[in-house]
């Protein structure tokens, strides 16, 4: 990008807002980015005034309700923030006449993940968790603005927030000093993808002016949750943040007793995005070494 721009990020505190902030920050950009309390999705009147203040050249929706089992038992929280939040939203844009481009951030559990090829932006979707509906619903209001791009991804980690990469790390370490093994579900199949990845792409798409639509994001290679574990404890080792390797072992999604069901087959085609932005499909791999490059040991330990 050329020029430095106003974006306006919702949901700026969490894992993938906080490296939006950084990143868009960096590049020389203003973001707007209130925290929940002072512009809250679920408050049309909050949402309309800060819309109109303002006045961003590109809107990002990155709030969302992510406790994937919590929502199960939560179906009016996941839907407050899920799916009247993005109307609430598409809603303020209308009444400020923002023709700005919106982002909304979703995800892969949007499909039943039973196809057996990776689904491309043209596939039927069909969630099957609360988690997932809500995303899918999030997506048809964010679509009522005329200029909106929905970015579906998956299996997200980052330096920010709590994820999968940061869970597997303080558990080998832990194992390393009290022996022991991990055991990680290798049923599920997909691909990890950075934070630092999603939010250069959300600024590419800015800068391209990209056509309005869903997109599909993915990072290679696919794998499952055990390979990721297991590249996870050969990187950490690398960066110092592991003295020492730890078995990890395998077990079934079954053994986890989850409330909610994750897609067996939750890999995303990104061709579409590909070939809009005229680049290559990036390596999770590369993600994981700068975020724990970034990392200290002692955080893992607080």
């Amino acid at each position: 990008m050329t020029s430095s721009l106003t974006v306006g990020l919702l949901g700026g505190s969490g894992q993938l807002g906080s490296e939006i902030r950084r990143t868009a920050t960096a590049a020389g950009h203003r973001v707007a980015a209130p925290d929940s309390k002072t512009v809250d999705l679920r408050r049309p009147e909050q949402l309309t005034q800060w819309v109109l203040e303002t006045k961003a050249d590109a809107w990002i929706n990155a709030a969302a309700y992510t406790a994937v089992d919590d929502a199960e038992d939560d179906v009016a929280g996941a839907t407050a923030l899920n799916v009247d939040g993005p109307r609430n939203l598409t809603s303020a844009l209308a009444s400020a006449n923002s023709t700005a481009p919106l982002f909304y951030l979703s995800t892969d559990y949007v499909f039943p993940g039973d196809s057996g090829a990776p689904y491309t932006e043209a596939a039927t979707t069909l969630p099957r968790s609360i988690y997932g509906a809500t995303k899918l619903q999030g997506e048809k209001h964010s679509l009522v603005h005329p200029n909106t791009i929905v970015l579906r991804v998956s299996w997200v980690f980052g330096r920010h927030g709590h994820n999968f990469v940061k869970a597997i790390l303080r558990g080998a370490r832990r194992f390393a000093r009290e022996g022991g093994a991990l055991k990680v579900v290798d049923d599920q199949l997909g691909a990890p993808c950075g934070t630092r990845t999603i939010t250069n792409t959300l600024l590419q798409l800015i800068a391209a002016s990209a056509q309005p639509g869903i997109y599909h994001l993915t990072s290679q290679p696919y794998v499952n949750w055990h390979e990721f574990a297991v590249a996870i404890v050969e990187e950490g080792i690398v960066a110092g943040l592991l003295d020492k390797s730890v078995d990890v072992l395998t077990q079934p999604t079954s053994a986890l007793n989850q409330k909610a069901t994750r897609p067996v087959d939750g890999r995303l085609d990104s061709g579409k995005l590909q070939t809009t932005l005229g680049v290559e499909a990036p390596a999770w791999r590369d993600d994981l070494r700068l975020m724990l490059s970034e990392l200290d040991a002692n955080e893992l330990d607080a």
